[in-house]
């Protein structure tokens, strides 16, 4: 297996340059660009070289061979043999990319049984023409043949090429899919060339794979390009379009001197592509010798596929006879269809180059997007809660009294009372009584947590009328303390929601680093970080659930994503981590692990909320943008937050100050209740002490004058005693 890899991997090597670097090719020691997802998965990130390959290839790597020294290669080939899989043969990738997102550590897996590689009865160059077709396509895989790099191709501005869309097909038997179309690029270009098909209206471009499953949207379409490498025709032809389609990702040029022709579709018009080999036409553009030459490509009846049988208007074999072939021999001149036409020694197309330029890649810019560190929230939220302190401050005494205020303590609770009272009665309407409004907008868990939070509200508001009216210390000293834990929670919160706006920016660029392979887990470390990631992966879902293309409701698969990993592969995190309709992708990009999911109708209000955003636009361009339209989203959201910032941080600042003048008066009450109470007991003491006293003394004894010296307790009072015994002697 070594040897036939080693063999054919120069080949490819031969077919693209790469841009010249100075130096050996090293790797970074770190955890890895997936942390997250990583941890997501229940694994232990591990610090070291080329940590990606080593958690998600499972590839050994040397640290001083390749993170010390280096190699002096554009890329590292590493090959491997998991366990057979039926119907798969290999699958290719990549652990490693560059910082323009070419990838630099090859992974190929030869999935398929490997006991026929023996050579005592086989040579070796034997094995190699067996396997080209297979070390071929995976290998170009691993290069960057695949859906999700294409969706990814940036330009020289940095922002996205937009190769590839989801277009409608529908087959001639009636079957419809959704499947991805090259659109522009060099690819498209030589796609209209090789079908003939110059009218951009007849067509919706060149398509990827839609079925069956296991190939879909990383290759070409077997039907359409069933001679090309990167089909399911099992043909070692590496075509001009698959090399246009790899120089579009912004990475290499290519040299097509080492193309290969091909016959399947050729000249076969707009029809042919958008039917799915369907429907054919007879361009009888080529000038044989003989009708000899109009058989096709006698590999295509040796090897019969029943899917092509039944789709393709020529079944499997579309030049077995000379009427299909379209010969003719009018005028005496021999004519047949192009793609009939068995000599290719006369094409000069299969070699030729596109005409428009390569658009390198450059390092992304998310759409241009920057963000600036702001702290406008604070600074609002901190200064009205000063100026409201310090309008208590002067006002003290008409708002938290020293004995503390019945009628504010009385008034407040009823606000309070009313207000849960409404939570709760609302969010139990809704929740029983009219649930399409809860389904539309509100959401089952907003209407749980109102009707909470009214039961809360409303329970503690009547411990607070019984503990005011009754006098009951005990009752108040309770309420006092559910309020006081209730305003810490409050302030937390909001604090909380401030610092989630501002550290937002820090989240987005921490996103972009680490989906292009420089950065680490998401909020690592961070203040509030389970508050932050819970936050950013309700907006995330908040955009897949708004935004998510109906299209692809359409797509004949049981994933009905926008891109699709390659069948075989051991891990989805590479894929989901650049797929936004992915169910992993809001977990592995943010780490929330709360499935909270919004309600549909905030995507109407959404729609009202955020200016220059529309639902239909924002649907469309859903797998076009990938991430880009999802951080592009988050910005939106952060932009609407901060321009209600300050009304926000009033609000909340306004309801702080309630609750701390309500907690005031609860304790001033409860201490002037309390130090009545302590005030009325000994009096009672005395009065009972005293009736004792007097049952128990003789008859008469009460007649007996007072002492001659009193305890005095002013002086008013030592003088009244002494002029009373003055008087009382005089007698």
């Amino acid at each position: 297996m070594i040897q036939v890899v080693t063999a054919l991997a120069p080949e490819v090597s031969q077919m693209l340059s790469v841009r010249p670097a100075s130096g050996n090719l090293r790797f970074e020691i770190n955890k890895g660009s997936y942390r997250r997802a990583i941890e997501e998965k229940g694994w232990t990130p591990v610090t070291g070289c080329a940590s990606d390959c080593t958690m998600i290839s499972q590839v050994a790597v040397s640290t001083g061979k390749y993170c010390s020294t280096g190699v002096a290669a554009d890329a590292v080939l590493s090959v491997r043999k998991p366990p057979v899989i039926a119907g798969i043969a290999g699958t290719g990738a990549h652990c490693q990319a560059d910082s323009y997102g070419r990838p630099t550590w090859l992974v190929f897996e030869w999935v398929s049984s490997v006991a026929s590689l023996e050579l005592t009865t086989t040579s070796l160059a034997s094995h190699v023409a067996s396997f080209r077709a297979l070390i071929y396509h995976e290998i170009l895989h691993a290069l960057g043949f695949s859906n999700t790099m294409f969706n990814n191709a940036r330009g020289s501005d940095g922002a996205r090429k937009s190769l590839i869309k989801l277009a409608k097909v529908t087959d001639t038997d009636g079957a419809t899919d959704e499947v991805w179309h090259f659109t522009s690029g060099r690819a498209y270009e030589m796609g209209a060339k090789y079908f003939d098909c110059q009218n951009g209206s007849d067509w919706s471009g060149v398509p990827l794979m839609g079925l069956p499953e296991s190939g879909r949207a990383s290759h070409w379409e077997t039907r359409v390009l069933r001679d090309d490498v990167m089909s399911y025709g099992d043909r070692a032809i590496v075509s001009s379009l698959t090399l246009a389609a790899m120089e579009d990702l912004g990475f290499y040029c290519a040299d097509y001197s080492k193309a290969g022709c091909m016959s399947w579709g050729y000249k076969q018009g707009c029809a042919f592509v958008t039917s799915r080999c369907g429907v054919g036409q007879s361009d009888r553009s080529a000038a044989p010798q003989s009708s000899a030459e109009c058989g096709g490509d006698p590999i295509w009846g040796q090897q019969p596929d029943s899917y092509l049988t039944a789709k393709c208007a020529g079944g499997s074999a579309p030049c077995d006879t000379l009427l299909s072939s379209g010969f003719s021999t009018a005028g005496g001149t021999i004519r047949c269809n192009a793609q009939c036409y068995t000599s290719t020694a006369a094409r000069t197309d299969c070699t030729a180059a596109p005409s428009t330029a390569v658009d390198a890649s450059e390092p992304a810019t998310m759409l241009g997007f920057s963000f600036d560190s702001s702290y406008l929230q604070y600074v609002a939220l901190a200064l009205w809660i000063l100026v409201g302190l310090t309008c208590l401050a002067f006002c003290r005494a008409s708002f938290c009294p020293k004995e503390g205020s019945v009628c504010y303590v009385a008034a407040m609770t009823m606000a309070l009372f009313l207000l849960g009272v409404g939570l709760g009665g609302s969010g139990a309407y809704f929740y029983w009584w009219d649930a399409s409004l809860v389904e539309s907008y509100i959401g089952a868990t907003t209407t749980i947590s109102a009707m909470a939070i009214g039961t809360v509200l409303g329970l503690l508001t009547l411990l607070t009328f019984y503990g005011a009216c009754c006098r009951s210390t005990r009752a108040l000293l309770f309420a006092w303390q559910l309020y006081a834990l209730l305003l810490l929670f409050q302030i937390a919160l909001t604090v909380m929601v401030c610092y989630w706006i501002h550290s937002l920016d820090d989240v987005t660029n921490d996103s972009l680093q680490t989906l292009r392979g420089s950065g680490g887990g998401m909020h690592s470390d961070a203040f509030g970080a389970i508050a932050l990631a819970e936050a950013e992966a309700f907006t995330c879902r908040a955009y897949q659930t708004c935004c998510r293309d109906p299209a692809l409701d359409a797509i004949n698969s049981t994933e009905q994503t926008c891109l699709d990993a390659h069948a075989g592969t051991s891990t989805d995190v590479t894929v989901a981590f650049e797929d936004v309709s992915s169910p992993n992708f809001c977990a592995y990009v943010s780490g929330g692990r709360f499935n909270i999911q919004p309600a549909s109708g905030v995507c109407d209000l959404i729609d009202v909320a955020l200016d220059d955003f529309s639902l239909p636009v924002c649907r469309r361009d859903f797998c076009l943008l990938g991430i880009d339209g999802y951080f592009d989203f988050v910005r939106r959201v952060v932009e609407l937050l901060r321009q209600y910032g300050y009304a926000i941080g009033t609000a909340l600042a306004a309801w702080t100050l309630f609750q701390l003048t309500l907690i005031v008066n609860l304790w001033n009450l409860r201490r002037r209740y309390r130090r009545r109470q302590h005030a009325v007991q000994p009096k009672a003491e005395a009065t009972a002490v005293a009736s004792v006293d007097a049952a128990s003394e003789p008859p008469g004894a009460h007649c007996k004058p007072p002492p001659l010296r009193p305890a005095p307790h002013s002086k008013w009072d030592v003088k009244e005693a002494w002029s009373s015994e003055a008087k009382l002697a005089a007698k």
